[in-house]
């Protein structure tokens, strides 16, 4: 049996000979990456883990269309990246084809759904006794930026407003 040294520096014993490979991959807005799990030319199999936040999913091959395109996985990091202390105080601005502009302040980000398709925001009216959890398509955010200290914004294809208790979207 072979021997070699985990994360912590401590010793682990290998069920085998030979060499233990670990390959660290940062996440990346270009495509997905594939990972072929065996050898055989005749049955080659893949498999393509998609980094969620802190967890690892596995795309299904109808999955996988979607995260072809690279706005879309910018925005994931890009909203990501927000860190955690910073993400209770959003604004969102939005502009429609006709030139419309809207804006919406007090929004928390809750963060992105686990297949990315949207992202989970938490919202409270002026007249509200409650907090609204709404969700906007991931693929109508445009840009994520650090609009100040401790401030970000972001900005989506569309209308975006208040209604009473309501946060309404409407896609451009």
């Amino acid at each position: 049996m072979s021997e070699w040294r985990n994360w912590s520096g401590s010793v682990v014993a290998a069920p085998f000979d030979g060499f233990v490979v670990a390959v660290n991959v940062n996440p990346t807005p270009l495509s997905p990456v594939g990972v072929r799990w065996n050898d055989d030319p005749k049955s080659a199999a893949w498999a393509f883990p998609l980094r969620t936040t802190t967890h690892t999913t596995y795309l299904s091959p109808t999955e996988l269309p979607m995260l072809m395109v690279p706005e879309v996985r910018r925005v994931a990091i890009l909203l990501d990246a927000i860190p955690d202390d910073e993400r209770g105080d959003l604004e969102i601005f939005g502009s429609t084809q006709t030139g419309q502009t809207s804006q919406v302040s007090r929004v928390q980000l809750l963060g992105i759904d686990d297949r990315m398709t949207t992202v989970k925001l938490a919202w409270s009216a002026h007249e509200a006794r409650q907090t609204v959890v709404s969700r906007i398509p991931l693929d109508r955010v445009t840009s994520v930026w650090q609009s100040g200290e401790r401030r970000w914004t972001i900005g989506v294809n569309g209308w975006i407003g208040e209604n009473g208790d309501r946060l309404i979207f409407v896609a451009k």
